[in-house]
């Protein structure tokens, strides 16, 4: 299937200011391509989702039937893609990631529960699943981050096009509401020890954001999920990871090049750090990862000056992967 024009524009630009990335690339397109899948559309949260209240994210306790079939062939394009993208396959981490590659292609690989401990975070139990492959923990960990990516894009969008037909409904303060088409937007605050701030973690599927967008004229400030495309809102003056309000402890840190549409936003009260990238309108929610990736430069500007992206997991959704049952006009069924 072909990429989104958006993605394959912005691929393209990268590969031509950044061909240290073409492995990268190549990776992150198998999972733009798996996005573009048919059988992706039919995955549709079973419970919870849009009606839930508080501060969990929308996907907390669902269940969400998914086609193995189709997911174990995903899963093995993406491991095949990894390994000839780790020193062309060569040395120690490619080595690992072809015995994961194989792995993956075992009957007896539970890839639910290593999803759904990618989805929570879960370090203890993705170290589990890396030990049953024979892999290490860093060389699963950033695949298993990948092969979620299109089963929480469409769970957003489904998500979102259930709440648009349906009225608002009351919420209590922090709640999460989707807005409809294409954004998660969180209109309430949270309160904390420092006081009133939007939601950290993504309110569908509970990751930290991975970058901020300053969007339109006015530079509305959105925080942006690079795992499910979610899309809400954070004020201007305030750490978006902690809450921080002062203004004495909120850095932004600038690159020589790109003035203001590219910064870093900085917080010296946790030591956490976002990207700020100027936009016009937002950015599709399968490319904000490759926005992520672009810009590098930033993140190495942040660390060098000892701020850190936040390392423990936002909110853990604690989502259940079902098997979908096989549809009544399967050849399978039709043959027997």
């Amino acid at each position: 299937m072909s990429l989104s024009s958006a993605a394959r524009t912005r691929i393209t630009a990268i590969s031509a200011t950044a061909p240290e990335l073409a492995p990268w690339l190549s990776i992150y397109e198998v999972v733009l391509a798996e996005l573009a899948e048919p059988t992706w559309s039919a995955v549709t949260p079973e419970s919870g989702g849009e009606g839930r209240r508080g501060l969990a994210p929308a996907l907390a306790g669902v269940r969400i039937p998914v086609a193995r079939a189709p997911l174990r062939r995903f899963w093995g394009r993406l491991c095949e893609a990894a390994a000839r993208g780790a020193s062309g396959g060569e040395g120690a981490s490619g080595g690992a990631l072809r015995a994961l590659r194989d792995a993956a292609r075992l009957e007896g690989t539970d890839l639910f529960a290593l999803l759904e401990a990618a989805i929570d975070h879960e370090a203890p139990r993705l170290a589990r699943s890396a030990a049953s492959l024979g892999v290490s923990p860093a060389a699963l960990g950033p695949v298993a981050q990948l092969a979620v990516m299109p089963l929480l894009q469409v769970c957003r969008r489904a998500l979102e096009a259930a709440v648009a037909t349906k009225p608002a409904p009351e919420r209590e303060p922090g709640s999460a509401s989707l807005n409809a088409p294409g954004t998660a937007v969180l209109e309430a605050s949270a309160g904390t020890a420092r006081g009133a701030h939007v939601l950290p973690h993504c309110p569908v599927c509970g990751a930290w954001p991975t970058l901020v967008e300053a969007r339109g004229l006015a530079r509305t400030r959105h925080l942006r999920c690079g795992r499910c495309g979610a899309d809400w809102e954070t004020p201007v003056l305030a750490c978006a990871l902690c809450g921080e309000q002062d203004h004495e402890k909120l850095v932004a840190l600038q690159p020589e090049q790109g003035g203001g549409a590219r910064k870093v936003d900085a917080c010296l009260g946790c030591r956490g750090y976002l990207k700020s990238l100027t936009t016009l309108a937002a950015w599709p929610g399968e490319v904000v990862l490759l926005e992520d990736l672009a810009t590098i430069d930033l993140d190495l500007v942040a660390l060098d000056r000892g701020y850190v992206r936040p390392g423990d997991p936002g909110a853990a959704p604690g989502v259940t992967l079902v098997e979908a049952p096989e549809p009544r006009w399967s050849l399978r069924r039709f043959l027997a």
